[in-house]
């Protein structure tokens, strides 16, 4: 069983998430959950640099998130907490951290981190097999992109985890397409590449702006298996497939039909004004 924890939305610099943590730990332990999902840079929270938000303010090591997470480690239930880390070299990356067993097994960084941030990309994209089920780690921008979750799914994930912070919404209504976004691109994702996808938002508000509380669980399938109230800060659990599902080649295919095959290259070569060019290649 897995869960994703709809988490509050904490003040900037709050390291509160740690003792939230053990308390939804201290749950799943009671209804028999294996996986726990926490939100996107729920310690520390997700700089809003536009406001004059610093990430380095909340960033800390991998040996300094170990001692953070020390109330953690006696639980069974393995858990993915977001954070801001600060890399060996200086650089700064929106990552997620996989705790099972008493450590830190794994550090995801996220690779598609947006515009206009300090934050650097990341370059790999691992899975962790965990009690005979093949784990990936996405976070919340990465979902809108196509590759990291077919790059997971082709390491065999069977379950790919999202943590996710929305809380960027300043003044504006929240029944806009990010919630309708929020709703279907875990669909689109799961559907794509037959495996279940975990969401963990956040829920609340702070300083003006609203977060959209979009925790779910979809299974391969794109069916939603349970989902958060929006408005409520709680947590979300169901049972899953644990194993990847016999091979469909179908959306894997592409090249069997070269001309279409080349056109989508062809797009994935576009210029930053978003044009692609489908004139035939010299090369």
């Amino acid at each position: 069983m897995v869960a994703a924890y709809q988490g509050p939305y904490l003040p900037f610099g709050s390291m509160d998430a740690v003792e939230l943590i053990r308390e939804q730990l201290t749950e799943c332990e009671r209804i028999g959950v294996d996986l726990l999902c926490c939100p996107e840079a729920i310690l520390g929270g997700l700089a809003h640099e536009s406001d004059g938000q610093i990430p380095h303010d909340v960033a800390v090591s991998v040996e300094e998130l170990r001692r953070l997470l020390a109330p953690l480690t006696s639980s069974p239930v393995a858990t993915v907490v977001g954070f801001t880390e600060h890399a060996d070299d200086g650089q700064l990356h929106n990552s997620a951290a996989f705790l099972a067993d008493g450590a830190v097994q794994l550090v995801y960084r996220k690779v598609y981190p947006g515009y206009r941030t300090v934050i650097r990309a990341g370059t790999e994209l691992p899975v962790i097999a965990f009690r005979g089920t093949v784990v990936g780690i996405m976070i919340c921008n990465d979902l809108w992109y196509v590759e990291p979750a077919r790059i997971l799914a082709s390491k065999g994930a069977a379950v790919i985890l999202v943590p996710t912070n929305s809380g960027h919404l300043r003044n504006a209504p929240l029944d806009n397409r990010l919630r309708t976004r929020s709703e279907t691109l875990p669909v689109a994702r799961a559907v794509d590449n037959t495996v279940s996808v975990v969401i963990a938002d956040i829920a609340g508000r702070q300083h003006g702006r609203a977060a959209l509380g979009s925790s779910r669980i979809v299974d391969p399938d794109g069916a939603l298996l349970c989902a958060a109230n929006p408005h409520e800060v709680g947590l979300v659990a169901s049972t899953i497939d644990t194993h990847s599902r016999p091979f469909d080649p179908r959306g894997w295919d592409g090249h069997t039909n070269p001309a279409v095959h080349h056109q989508y290259a062809s797009i994935s070569r576009c210029s930053t004004t978003g044009q692609a060019s489908l004139l035939p290649r010299s090369d």
